[in-house]
């Protein structure tokens, strides 16, 4: 799936065009790579990054395991902002545009193409 932005939203998004829900904007924290520098607990790693973690990759021997890397999320982002893929942008774009539909950009130029022909 091809990421388009983040966009903050108070409540889980929906595609506009087919509905689905929108995924998390997630980012990735790597502890150093010295065991000293990579938590033990998913409590340490909480208070290291100081956001929502919905991941924690482990590493190390066994009998030492520590986290590695986690993914955050913020709490409010979202991937693609209104949609959930790029096809679906497009498909929302072409039923808007065989609707009749346009934006003041495409008015102002048709507006000005009829001026100046």
């Amino acid at each position: 799936m091809a990421t388009l932005f983040p966009a903050k939203h108070d409540k889980q998004p929906h595609c506009r065009y087919c509905g689905a829900k929108l995924r998390k904007w997630i980012e990735w924290v790597e502890f150093g790579p010295k065991a000293e520098d990579q938590p033990r607990t998913k409590e340490e790693a909480n208070r290291r990054t100081n956001r929502k973690i919905v991941h924690y990759t482990w590493g190390g021997p066994e009998g030492d395991r520590r986290i590695v890397r986690v993914s955050t999320w913020d709490g409010e982002r979202y991937q693609g902002g209104y949609f959930c893929k790029i096809q679906c942008a497009v498909d929302f774009a072409f039923l808007f545009a065989e609707q009749g539909r346009e934006t003041v950009t495409h008015q102002k130029a048709i507006a000005y193409q009829r001026e100046n022909p």
